[in-house]
């Protein structure tokens, strides 16, 4: 593998989920199962999301969430800005029956990745994520 991650794209991710465009998909798929070491963002995981979840794919939370976990958990594939750990264990959250909302759950894993382990925020729901939610100062 290469020493410096090369950045997958949110299109590559997408055709890797899809197969909407095979040829595009084969490439995709061939480029992830190579030992070609690959950096993922949370902004593409978030915006593949969203493509995802909408029309023309309409693809179920639950497997939109599958695949991003299977992704993340391939030996050449890196975080970039995040730890693919703290990513990964994100994406579980998410598949919970109370889960965190899909934007908190990767907010609180940038932050884990960071050394970060309090958030001060109006949403109470942020507890979800595992992190201590700090009272607003008055």
């Amino acid at each position: 593998m290469l020493d410096t991650p090369a950045l997958l794209d949110t299109s590559v991710i997408i055709r890797y989920l899809t197969n909407d465009i095979p040829d595009l998909a084969a490439r995709a798929r061939a480029l992830i199962a190579s030992e070609i070491q690959l950096g993922i963002t949370t902004l593409a995981i978030l915006e593949a999301a969203y493509v995802l979840g909408r029309p023309p794919y309409l693809h179920p939370y639950s497997a939109i969430i599958d695949g991003f976990v299977e992704l993340t958990r391939r030996e050449n594939v890196v975080g970039i800005g995040i730890d693919i750990e703290h990513l990964t264990i994100a994406l579980l959250q998410c598949q919970r029956e109370s889960p965190p909302s899909f934007g908190d759950a990767l907010l609180a894993a940038t932050a884990r990745s960071a050394g970060i382990h309090e958030v001060y925020s109006f949403d109470q729901r942020f507890e979800r994520t595992g992190m201590r939610v700090v009272p607003m100062p008055h």
